[in-house]
């Protein structure tokens, strides 16, 4: 279990995900390949310029990833990232990830903003409902083409990026920040990181070219799992 540190001060831990975090469960990247996202060309299939020209060809790729979605399972990762939630507090261990994948919610972490929507709903353009349809088909209609995925495409406004500097806010000296598997290609880390607070701030991720020009306390560079063994030999040592 990971242990609390300094219990005269219940400190938050903010953890920041992205493909990385995934990737030890089967599920491959869009940025893989060249810019081919399980051989599509990431604007055909995922671009608000071009959905709704290739509605049926977009739902069934999406279609495919929930499918896909429904076959792999949560990694180490995501359990450890559920355990340390347990030992901080939900209050006070805050998920946020680029992933539009249920692999955290499936490992038991509560409250977990999807910055870039989530795989398993779909919502409706002309009224904004938002529908759970988990790993199912959607059937598709080319003569009422209002439902899109809700995932944020290239060319479209991400709402929840507001959440990125409500988190900066909530921070305080001593506070830990974590980033596994980013890529800060699409949401830089200085989104991220407060430059007016102390906080502990370590990268997790393979590619260590992720590291360089961001003020990291400590970098990991290895794969999620083997990085959270580390995080938390580093947190007990706080």
């Amino acid at each position: 279990m990971f242990k609390i540190f300094n219990k005269k001060k219940q400190r938050k831990i903010f953890i920041y995900s992205g493909a990385g975090l995934s990737a030890e469960s089967g599920l491959r990247t869009f940025r893989d390949s060249n810019g081919l996202w399980h051989e599509h060309k990431i604007e055909d299939v995922c671009d608000y310029r071009t959905w709704l020209k290739n509605y049926e060809l977009v739902h069934n790729f999406y279609n495919s990833r929930r499918e896909e979605l429904e076959n792999v399972k949560p990694n180490a990762a995501h359990l450890m990232i559920a355990e340390l939630q347990k030992e901080f507090g939900i209050d006070n261990c805050i998920n946020v990830t680029t992933n539009v994948d249920n692999l955290l919610e499936r490992a038991g972490v509560k409250n977990v903003i999807h910055l870039h929507g989530n795989l398993t709903e779909i919502k409706n353009i002309e009224t904004n409902e938002i529908v759970n349809i988990g790993h199912d088909i959607f059937k598709i209609d080319l003569k009422n083409k209002i439902w899109k995925p809700n995932v944020v495409f290239f060319n479209e406004y991400c709402p929840e990026y507001d959440n990125l500097d409500y988190n900066k806010f909530l921070m305080e000296d001593g506070d830990i920040v974590v980033t596994i598997g980013m890529s800060f290609v699409v949401v830089s880390a200085y989104k991220i990181f407060s430059n007016f607070i102390k906080t502990h701030k370590i990268n997790i991720n393979l590619d260590s070219e992720t590291n360089y020009g961001y003020n990291f306390d400590k970098c990991i560079n290895k794969k999620a799992s083997e990085g959270m063994i580390q995080l938390k030999k580093f947190i007990d040592e706080l």
